[in-house]
């Protein structure tokens, strides 16, 4: 499923993978065959949340914005960390229900 997540974001899905997460897509079954069971594991998958809706919002390639005096940051190491973790709070079920409705184009 990494490499799944890597292509996603790559291809500019970092908003569904994050929706996924929260459970907010429609590609969200509920299940909990993947969840996070540490307070790490839960505190790198919120982690890994806010980066893609960052990545989501202002691309891969900004690491920090400011907006009205507020400021946002990337955490590409939490991503990391949290892919490599094996991408906790996914299914990959859902993953796969997302991408027969919208394939990635190189596949």
């Amino acid at each position: 499923m990494e490499e799944l997540i890597r292509e996603l974001v790559d291809f500019g899905r970092a908003e569904e993978v994050a929706l996924l997460m929260d459970g907010d897509s429609k590609y969200y079954s509920g299940s909990v065959e993947n969840i996070p069971t540490s307070i790490d594991e839960v505190y790198v998958f919120r982690m890994a949340t806010e980066h893609l809706k960052f990545v989501a919002k202002y691309g891969q390639d900004v690491k920090m914005k400011k907006v009205d005096g507020h400021v946002f940051s990337a955490y590409p190491e939490y991503f990391e960390q949290w892919v490599s973790g094996g991408c906790r709070g996914v299914c990959l079920g859902d993953v796969k229900n997302y991408l027969k409705e919208h394939p990635l184009s190189s596949r």
